[in-house]
């Protein structure tokens, strides 16, 4: 390194007579105005060249693999430089202690260029839309800006330092025409930057029941995309031969056709509401949420929870993460409950985590947050700990942070589809066995097949399309001759691999093991 200073224990600065021979490099006061002084850490370096130094070494290393052993050689600096990494400059980072919580920065210099994967975080910051979004008692928010339109000219770059096979596969790739709006993945890339907000909440009012001495409060959820002229021509394309589109002024909202469905929560029916004049897009799985996000009512800066846990953020940033106390609290106790289904290399992961959520749920909260500067990019977090050099829990200033909270939090939702999942295919398979018995009554025979159910009027074609999807398997034919235990169906859901979904002649459905129905088929066989 060219050049280093590093400067801890720094609440002896502010104390530091003016007269104090003090000097930082251009570079580096830039970096520290970013960061502010004083506190238990303040830290500044300046790393200019020091990843093309790194690519160097690496590149001779490389050269050392024989060539049939490693027939693609990228060299490292035309590797680094394609991903816009040499222009990072220096870096530094602060923690200073604000009421129970420790406000945690850090910033990376650059030339002032965001090109290759910095520009992936956006252009700039931007007014955080989810303080007029998200309503008062949010308990999760993830908002960020996605630009996507360096990602071509970037890939194509840096498949060429893998040889000409390479670059021939990409350019076949981005030119492909991926949708029935007839454009190729490089097309849409090159017009793709969006800033997206979702907002979770807990209705503490209303709970659903997942297991005898489980009990969650019913979630809400809703989304919303700017400048997303793009993505909604792809729903459209995707989507519109199959929804119901109706159009409001200058907002036209967007139903799947039969998607609506009961679930524990209550009934959900996805929706898409697009504001033409905004270019914003509007998403949720019901339209009480949506209006709940798009109403006059108290917004979350009312919370003091969030106003706590935000203190010293910007008022415009690039991507903001926050996740309340009750939230915290949840993540903790499904993260106990489900552990033993958390796949192995997440389990270390969840117990590093543990700690510093039980210390954030007991203050309050958590937030961080990311912007882009003119000069490079800023991270903040307030945390329960003060966070030091380059430790791994930086990472917690980042958006990124409350995204691994909520997939912790994520088998509350997926257990309670499941659940919902597996009461409407029994519901299905109810309604299949009496249309059965019906068309027997009539017909003196079993219909062969649902769709000859539907086509006589004694099935519903939703409930068919709803069955196919569960896996469902008929054992019906015309000679079927049961006995009121005979098992005329089987529908396979998910929540259990090592069971099934059956329903019986005389009208019955219920879960039972694969071991059971193997032995009550092989005796119906009989």
């Amino acid at each position: 390194m060219k050049k280093f200073l590093f400067l801890c224990a720094a609440a002896i600065l502010p104390a530091l007579p003016a007269s104090a021979d003090v000097k930082l490099s251009e570079r580096l006061t830039r970096i520290a105005g970013h960061l502010g002084e004083g506190g238990v850490h303040f830290s500044v370096t300046d790393s200019q060249d020091d990843l093309k130094d790194l690519a160097g070494l690496l590149d001779k290393f490389l050269s050392l693999v024989p060539k049939d052993e490693l027939p693609a050689r990228p060299q490292f600096e035309t590797l680094l430089d394609d991903l816009g990494l040499y222009a990072l400059r220096g870096r530094g980072s602060s923690a200073h202690q604000v009421g129970d919580l420790w406000h945690n920065r850090s910033f990376m210099l650059t030339n002032g260029k965001h090109e290759g994967v910095l520009s992936l975080l956006g252009d700039e910051a931007e007014e955080t839309v989810a303080r007029g979004f998200a309503p008062a008692g949010a308990d999760l928010v993830l908002e960020t800006s996605l630009n996507l339109r360096e990602v071509e000219r970037m890939a194509r770059k840096i498949s060429r330092s893998f040889g000409d096979e390479a670059e021939e596969e990409f350019g076949a790739t981005f030119s492909e025409e991926l949708t029935n709006l007839g454009l190729s993945l490089a097309e849409i890339f090159a017009d793709f930057t969006v800033h997206g907000t979702l907002v979770f909440w807990l209705d503490e009012e209303k709970t659903f029941e997942m297991g005898p001495e489980s009990e969650f409060p019913v979630p809400h959820f809703a989304a919303r995309l700017d400048n997303a002229g793009m993505v909604w021509n792809l729903l459209k394309a995707e989507l519109g031969a199959d929804s119901l589109v109706v159009e409001k002024g200058d907002e036209t909202i967007l139903t799947p056709k039969d998607a609506r469905e009961e679930s524990p929560f209550g009934v959900l029916e996805p929706r898409f509401v697009w504001n033409a004049s905004r270019k914003q897009l509007f998403f949720s799985l019901n339209e009480e949420d949506l209006a709940t996000c798009r109403g006059k009512g108290a917004r979350i800066t009312d919370d003091a929870g969030y106003t706590v846990a935000t203190t010293g953020f910007p008022q415009k940033t690039s991507g903001l993460a926050y996740a309340s106390k009750d939230f915290l609290s949840l993540a903790i106790d499904l993260a106990k409950q489900f552990s033993s289904e958390v796949p192995p290399e997440g389990q270390e992961a969840v117990h590093e985590i543990m700690p510093y959520l039980e210390k954030l749920a007991k203050r309050g909260g958590y937030a961080g947050a990311f912007a882009v500067e003119d000069d490079g990019f800023l991270f903040i977090a307030n945390l329960p700990v003060p966070v030091k050099g380059d430790s791994p829990m930086m990472g917690l200033g980042g958006v990124t942070a409350v995204a691994t909270l909520a997939g912790i939090a994520a088998p509350l939702i997926l257990k309670a589809k499941k659940a919902g999942d597996d009461t409407r295919t029994l519901a299905n398979l109810k309604t299949y066995a009496l249309a059965q018995l019906s068309f027997h009554a009539e017909f003196g025979k079993y219909a062969a097949s649902t769709n000859q159910l539907v086509e006589k009027g004694y099935l519903p074609r939703e409930v068919v399309s709803i069955l196919a999807e569960s896996g469902f398997e008929s054992f019906v034919d015309s000679d079927f001759e049961p006995n009121p235990k005979a098992i005329m169906g089987v529908a396979d859901c998910l929540r259990d691999p090592d069971s099934v979904l059956v329903v019986r002649s005389d009208g019955s459905a219920s879960r039972i093991t694969l071991e059971e129905l193997e032995a009550q088929l092989e005796k119906q066989g009989e």
